[in-house]
């Protein structure tokens, strides 16, 4: 899942590929994906223990904002993300601070993974409903 996260207080944003992750109650920024940012996670707001299945780990927390569009609309997500001092091929997990808000459809047979957004913070037209 393609998202772009944008973290306001750094005035930095970047695209980044999501993997979802029902198991995780937040979504996690890698530090390499902050980096990518020019942002040091050490500057984050926040600190807390997070716990997974690789056990606990400590988080930096920070402001974001999430946006996803499906080609017509963009939707907007403000939320606190996780920064995670993981290895660099260890993904942006998209959590269920999200999922919770949208309809996700897994049909395993036809190799589809798709989520609709049924809530969201903000939402705009884009394209040609944009016009």
């Amino acid at each position: 899942m393609v998202g772009r996260i944008e973290l306001p207080r750094f005035q930095s944003e970047i695209l980044l590929d999501f993997v979802i992750d029902t198991g995780s109650s937040q979504t996690i920024l890698p530090f390499f994906a902050a980096e990518l940012m020019s942002v040091d996670p050490n500057l984050f707001e926040r600190e807390r223990e997070g716990y997974g299945v690789g056990g606990s780990a400590m988080l930096k927390e920070e402001p974001a904002v999430l946006k996803f569009n499906d080609g017509d609309f963009e939707y907007e997500y403000r939320i606190i993300v996780g920064c995670h001092p993981a290895p660099n091929d260890v993904p942006a997990l998209l959590g269920r601070d999200i999922l919770n808000k949208w309809h996700l459809q897994i049909d395993r047979s036809r190799g589809l993974l798709a989520g609709e957004p049924r809530q969201w913070d903000s939402r705009r037209p884009i394209g040609p409903l944009a016009d």
